[in-house]
């Protein structure tokens, strides 16, 4: 029984609660109690307001009314209207009303997801099979949302973002919608002339344009007409030099500033022009390679840039990186020149598209640094063409919620995704991702968007927990559904990089290497059964950007590590150099370890760009030995090439042959070479590489020294 007092202090309690719940929140509705009235300006958006009343049935059981007359001062009211100067879509609460506006139809359909995502137990997950109906919405009081914050272009580039209803939930943006012209495109966008080749040395060079050209400018100026006719909502245009360093030094772009290394100059001279005659598009340039620099002139209102992280350090955290400051500077350079500074970051490995590569949240941090600098929109760069790549689809999630709101939980992001997607295998999913990723995370080591396993394995890759969530999902009934088939292709794909990476090692694809006796692990063809069957069922062809293929992969491991080997007696040897070695290559027990390479030159490849290479090694116990083998990368691609010459130095006895050159007309391959020697009555063997002279300045790649 409550006294008086009690009585009392219950009521001011009531009170109490009800006046803070009031004083920070908005209630829009109440089942039985508070119900708004949908209210449309414009006849014509009727359609719009019965999508949203559809929505709102959808999540709460409750079917709103429509009104086309001025609601009352004291009613609650949900404004639907159109705002043609508005950008995206705005959702504010003032007073008793929500208002929600936007600058077409189509945004319209987008805000009212957003708001329903964000405010409801509606979303794009639960649009289907919602577990329960809403009895109260309620907002932040003064909501004030712009489509804009915190960045006015949101593109997660992965498959996933192609799809209009993804988009609509999870307020992104895409190319096609946006941009009339993307990237180093000018070259499809309009017929090129010999007029628009860029002057290098004194001759005309196809590899690059010249920006000052006159018929490049008409060309352009009248192309972005037409597809400004064509698709008046594709209002942004990107002049972007072709993908390389290549600068004009016509005497014009000289004249306006252009030097060996910089084309910004000449590429804004021409920005410009067409910003101001084309005043109600958008015009970005990239800063990248030539364009680094930021022009001296301002540029027009309608002029933005598109910043590369090309140049930043890769899987780091960048406000703690020793290039921060230089990172800072260089943005605050390019806002001297223009307010509109967007972001074209990359989220995935291009030179392996099953690696994992865990780096949302180093991107959180990283954007959160970059957003306090200025940077105002972001398009991540995912899977090419919208191609398979191993957790994209999550990936595309993470990024999509990620731009929306600097501060979510990825976790648990995370974890909703899984449970929604792979209902089967959902926890452990979700704990081995979200352990990479906080691993990755803590680890200051880098992971570049062109880098090799090894760089996986020094920051997040284990090998036991890979085969572990292999095993997880391949214990699961078949048939698997697509996601999971494509989860199991990249596990197997990754467990067979790895055994190749190490060689004769722990986990490596060869066993009992120490008793001479080599034999295959027994795990190596069963993945590789598993990847062939994969690869077949999903036709997925290629796994990575330069469109290496699985079938060729497969070959490879076919040729090379298949095939009977013969025990290697420098296994057990230490190689030293006596030259020059390059940064990233100074490890050379990996020229012994039974790491052999593929026609990639990121995995198991010991690089060296010094004019000749010299390797040494203890000869003791190999008396009686009579053949060395050697294999080389040719990629010319890459500036990797065989060597002219190899000689060996046993003792007082020479031996030397020359490197046989590759065919030209049949790209990436192999090159083996054997040498016929005899040890004996030595302690150290010497081997010299003598690079080939007309290119000595390039790279020579060779993977393994077998000694028989």
């Amino acid at each position: 029984m409550i006294n008086g007092k009690g009585l009392w202090l219950c009521l001011i309690l009531q009170v109490f609660t009800f006046s803070c719940a009031s004083s920070n929140e908005f209630v829009l509705f109440v089942k039985g109690k508070v119900v708004p009235v949908i209210y449309i300006t414009d006849k014509n958006l009727k359609s719009s307001a019965n999508d949203f009343a559809a929505l709102f049935k959808q999540a709460t059981a409750q079917q709103l009314p429509l009104s086309t007359t001025e609601p009352q001062a004291d009613e609650k009211v949900i404004e639907i209207g159109i705002d043609r100067q508005l950008k995206g879509f705005s959702i504010a609460q003032q007073g008793q009303k929500l208002q929600i506006k936007a600058e077409s139809p189509a945004k319209l359909q987008q805000a009212f997801r957003y708001f329903f995502a964000n405010f409801t137990v509606l979303d794009q997950y639960t649009q289907h099979a919602l577990p329960s109906v809403q009895d109260k919405i309620s907002l932040p009081l003064n909501l004030s949302f712009s489509s804009l914050q915190p960045f006015a272009y949101k593109e997660p580039y992965f498959a996933e973002n192609f799809d209009a209803n993804f988009r609509f939930w999870n307020n992104t943006q895409t190319l096609d919608e946006h941009w009339g012209l993307w990237g180093h495109n000018i070259g499809k966008f309009i017929k090129v002339t010999p007029a628009m080749y860029a002057q290098i040395g004194g001759e005309t060079n196809e590899e690059q344009l010249n920006f000052s050209s006159e018929e490049l400018y008409r060309a352009l100026k009248e192309r972005i007409a037409l597809s400004l006719v064509d698709n008046p909502r594709a209002t942004d245009f990107m002049i972007m030099p072709y993908d390389n360093a290549l600068v004009c030094m016509c005497d014009r772009c000289v004249e306006l500033g252009n030097t060996k290394n910089n084309a910004s100059p000449a590429v804004f001279a021409l920005i410009n022009r067409l910003a101001k005659d084309y005043p109600g598009a958008q015009f970005f340039a990239s800063a990248y390679l030539s364009t680094e620099q930021p022009p001296q002139e301002a540029t027009k209102s309608n002029v933005g840039v598109m910043l590369s992280s090309m140049s930043f350090p890769k899987g780091v955290l960048l406000e703690h990186n020793k290039q921060a400051a230089e990172i800072i500077n260089w943005i605050k350079a390019w806002k001297e020149k223009t307010e509109q500074i967007y972001l074209w970051d990359y989220a995935i490995n291009f030179d392996n598209y099953f690696d994992f590569h865990p780096t949302v949240s180093i991107a959180q941090a990283n954007l959160k640094f970059l957003y306090k600098q200025g940077i105002k929109g972001v398009f991540m760069h995912g899977s090419d063409e919208g191609g398979f790549v191993a957790f994209g689809d999550l990936k595309s999630y993470l990024y999509a919620r990620l731009l929306n709101n600097l501060d979510i939980d990825l976790a648990q992001a995370t974890d909703r995704f899984f449970s929604e997607n792979y209902p089967e295998l959902s926890k452990p999913l979700a704990q081995y991702y979200n352990t990479i990723e906080a691993r990755a995370l803590a680890s200051n080591k880098k992971l570049d968007i062109y880098g090799g396993l090894k760089q996986s394995v020094n920051k997040y890759l284990n090998y036991y927990e890979l085969n572990q969530l292999y095993n997880k999902i391949s214990s699961l009934p078949s048939p698997l559904s697509s996601g999971l088939e494509k989860l199991k292709l990249a596990c197997a794909f990754q467990l067979l990089e790895l055994m190749r990476i190490n060689g004769i090692r722990e986990n490596g694809y060869l066993q009992n290497a120490a008793n001479k006796q080599v034999k295959l692990a027994p795990t190596v063809q069963p993945l590789l059964n598993s990847l062939k069957l994969s690869a077949s069922k999903l036709k997925i062809a290629s796994y990575n950007e330069s469109g290496m293929l699985m079938s060729d992969y497969l070959k490879q491991w076919e040729q090379r590590l298949l095939q009977p080997q013969n025990y290697n007696l420098l296994w057990d040897r230490k190689i030293k150099a006596s030259s020059e070695l390059d940064e990233d290559y100074t490890q050379t027990n990996m020229l012994n370890d039974g790491a052999l390479g593929f026609r990639d030159y990121y995995n198991n490849w010991f690089i060296n760009s010094s004019k000749s290479l010299q390797l040494l090694f203890n000869a003791e116990g190999l008396e009686g030995s009579r053949l060395m083998k050697f294999s080389f990368l040719y990629d010319t691609k890459h500036r990797i090439l065989p060597p002219e010459q190899i000689e060996v130095l046993a003792g007082s006895k020479r031996f030397e042959v020359q490197v046989p050159k590759p065919s030209t007309d049949q790209g990436v391959q192999l090159v083996q070479v054997q040498l016929p020697i005899t040890i004996s009555n030595t302690n150290n063997v010497v081997i010299e590489f003598t690079k080939q002279k007309s290119v000595a300045a390039k790279m020579m790649a060779l993977d393994e020294i077998y000694l028989e």
